[in-house]
């Protein structure tokens, strides 16, 4: 308010840009998918456990974890938004109380089937203890490989890691905030609050003082409704892996192959694409044209895509010399941006169109015809500066040109644009930068302003004034000056016979043309020579229709190979966002097999047993198998978004495999190797199950979001979804068979 009071009389300020309109949008999309998330766990639960008393136990670890994982990241200074969020599932926080309380219901479930009577507070609470305690070193373990598999994010660096390592720290910490809850407030929840369920007729075995002996078969008595059904639906199944391993193995083997072949077809690309519900057209124009020219072509611009598009609401541009330093544009360019309505309210008919991408042909297709001169590279506000500071060029692709000869490397970068137009993908190429300017070169004769008495300072200085200007006086406006600067018209400045007949100072009072002592030559110039690391290049910015960057740069470096003979000490070079995709996977490369190796002696020192680990690492080939089939099914190139899908979802499937195979080895000490894999399998499945669906089930708002900022969190909840699938048929079935 301040500001607009200030300004003169008929003039207003108006915010034109503001990104904060697109964190708002992306949060207000984070929230919704977290809520929703949250709701169908809860519901999930309800139906899975078939206990409100205990579903509601669980859920209450959702908002105390939540809030327990804000508070740290306000200590540590990581702001909530789409990236530090956007990895956090509330079905991995409360997977550790769902085994807790699992345990729980099932031990008073036997002792008060045993005993023929409800259990007294003091049982109860004897019986909370004894369940927490037999599962605390798996869930334990298990949180704590799901926390470790996120390590390897933690290392990424650059560009790539200021984006995701805040994901990987809130996951983290809502990972120890759950693990803090599940072992106090739950097992307390659990003594308060669940009883058990009422029986008729006490056991013959009813034993007062202590918890029931476990066998084979006592495991269906207490289990009714949802659980009971699919428990009686799995035994059968069950039985036929135990009796037929190889039934299942071989398939498994054949789809994790056909799974690896197809994440070969996959493509890759650095992050998806974010919608920020805007356009910026980069605007070139030949080099040369001056501002009053250019500024009344980007005028008549706006006014035709206003006229043309309703969908589209307002329009500004920045054109001409900025006042920052760092961000130089000739007259001859500027940046439109482009705002428009959210899709569904787009006017339908059978020649409007139906998408951005649309949007944007129809509004280069416009543009050109009104203008023909103008050529445009299309972007968004925020991805063409991030594309600008990871490779120095706005474009998606950036394809650089090494050599010494400016000549050899113009004719290069012409034939690479040509043949990148016919590469399936590209959307447009253009030059980075205009390569010939157009100029007049003043050639003197030195001779005959020897004869004249002038000199070549005097040429120079009279030249500059009828084109450049002089200063000759000043407009006092108050407190401002106005300076009067006299030059030639525009209309003379660029023609050869009024500059030729400038008149030139002889002597006190004599008056010659240049003519007499010059003559002009038009020529093209090169402007600006670009340099990488002191070379001298040429660059292609290309913008693509496809998100599989990867194989873009491959079919195009492939392309470029076979058509263009480089001269010797000449080189292409491509840049841009692949390259961080790139350097991620690189030290991914290094760091995961390091992080599996930490988790693998983390396993070790859980089980006791190398061969036990192994069977439980078994699970993370199954679950990326799954995680694959989902990225293919649903369409969708490999990301740094999917792989940090792909950590959750083995970790995950490692929780699970933990815990079954820590409850066969408890129960080995009593019963029979196969009867043991049995009972444990039973015992297990109804938390093996609510950790799965709810893992799987509060990523669903994610996967099938449309909001803003929902297209970076789609390849990570797709990847989780399908990766629980598969690794649940491994941890219930497979496992145990092997």
């Amino acid at each position: 308010p301040g500001k607009r009071a200030a300004l003169p009389k008929g003039m207003i300020l108006q915010v034109q840009y503001d990104r904060s309109e697109l964190v708002d949008r992306t949060i207000a999309t984070v929230e919704r998918n977290l809520g929703e998330g949250a709701l169908l766990v809860a519901v999930v639960l309800l139906i899975v456990v078939g206990n409100w008393r205990a579903a509601f136990i669980v859920a209450s670890v959702i908002p105390l974890a939540f809030l327990m994982m804000i508070s740290g990241m306000h200590a540590l200074g990581i702001s909530g938004n789409l990236m530090s969020l956007g990895a956090l599932d509330f079905g991995l926080v409360v997977d550790g109380a769902i085994v807790v309380v699992e345990n729980t219901l099932r031990l008073m479930g036997e002792a008060q089937r045993l005993k023929g009577r409800e259990l007294t507070a003091d049982e109860r609470r004897r019986i909370v203890i004894n369940a927490a305690g037999g599962v605390a070193r798996p869930v334990f373990f298990g949180m704590a490989i799901i926390a470790l598999v996120y390590v390897p994010v933690l290392s990424l660096g650059g560009v790539e890691g200021k984006l995701f390592q805040p994901m990987a720290q809130a996951v983290m910490l809502a990972l120890a905030a759950a693990l803090i809850v599940t072992f106090t407030l739950v097992p307390a929840l659990c003594a308060r609050l669940l009883r058990g369920e009422k029986v008729r007729q006490p056991s013959v075995s009813e034993k007062e003082d202590s918890l029931p002996e476990i066998t084979a078969d006592n495991h269906i008595t207490h289990n009714g409704g949802f659980a009971g059904l699919v428990i009686r639906g799995y035994r059968p199944v069950l039985d036929f892996a135990l009796r037929h391993p190889a039934a299942l193995l071989v398939p498994s083997a054949v789809l994790l192959a056909v799974a690896l072949r197809i994440f070969l077809t996959l493509g890759s690309q650095f992050t998806p694409r974010l919608d920020e519900g805007s356009i910026t057209a980069m605007v070139y124009k030949p080099v040369g044209m001056s501002l009053d020219r250019s500024l009344e072509i980007e005028q008549q611009t706006e006014r035709e895509i206003l006229r043309r598009f309703p969908q589209v609401t307002r329009t500004f541009s920045r054109i001409g010399t900025s006042a920052v330093a760092t961000d130089p544009m000739p007259p001859n360019e500027n940046d439109l941006y482009i705002f428009y309505k959210p899709l569904d309210q787009w006017p339908q008919g059978p020649d409007m169109p139906r998408n951005k991408s649309e949007l944007v042909a129809a509004i280069e297709k416009a543009a050109t015809a009104l203008a023909p001169e103008q050529s445009f590279l299309f972007a968004q506000p925020i991805e063409m500066r991030f594309n600008e500071m990871l490779e120095g060029t706005r474009a998606d692709l950036s394809v650089k040109i090494f050599g010494d000869d400016y000549d050899v490397l113009e004719r290069l970068a012409a034939q690479a644009r040509e043949e990148l137009q016919g590469v399936p993908g590209t959307a447009n190429a253009a030059f980075e930068a205009a390569s010939r300017t157009h100029s007049v070169v003043v050639e003197i004769n030195h001779d005959a302003m020897v004869r004249l008495g002038l000199g070549t300072a005097e040429v120079n200085r009279a030249i500059a004034s009828a084109i450049g200007g002089d200063e000759v006086g000043f407009i006092a406006d108050g407190e401002h000056r106005h300076a009067i600067v006299v030059r030639m018209p525009e209309s003379l400045r660029a023609d050869t016979k009024s500059i030729l007949s400038l008149p030139l100072r002889v002597g006190a009072s004599g008056l010659v043309p240049l003519d007499r002592v010059a003559s002009l030559r038009e020529m093209r110039t090169v402007e600006p020579i670009l340099h990488d690391n002191g070379k001298r290049r040429a660059a292609l910015m290309v913008n693509l229709n496809t998100s599989d960057i990867e194989g873009y740069v491959t079919a195009a470096r492939a392309r470029l190979d076979g058509k263009l003979a480089l001269p010797e000490s000449y080189r292409i070079e491509f840049g841009g966002q692949f390259r961080q995709l790139e350097a991620a996977r690189a030290r991914l490369m290094i760091v995961v097999p390091a992080a599996l190796l930490m988790i693998f002696l983390l396993v070790y020192s859980a089980l006791g047993s190398v061969r036990h680990a192994a069977v439980v690492y078994t699970g993370i080939p199954f679950a990326i198998t799954g995680g694959v089939l989902a990225l293919w099914l649903r369409d969708m190139p490999f990301s740094i978004t999917a792989a940090i899908g792909f950590i959750a979802v083995s970790g995950i499937a490692m929780l699970n495999g933990l815990v079954l195979i820590d409850h066969i080895n408890a129960l080995r000490r009593k019963l029979p190797v196969i009867e043991a894999v049995r009972q444990a399998a039973t015992d297990r499945l109804r938390p093996v199950l609510s950790t799965a669906m709810v893992a799987g089930i509060g990523f669903v708002p994610m996967a099938i979001s449309q909001g803003a900022g929902a297209e970076v969190q789609r390849p990570l909840a797709t990847v989780v979804i399908g990766g629980v699938l598969s690794s649940t048929v491994l941890t219930l079935l497979l496992l145990p068979a092997i």
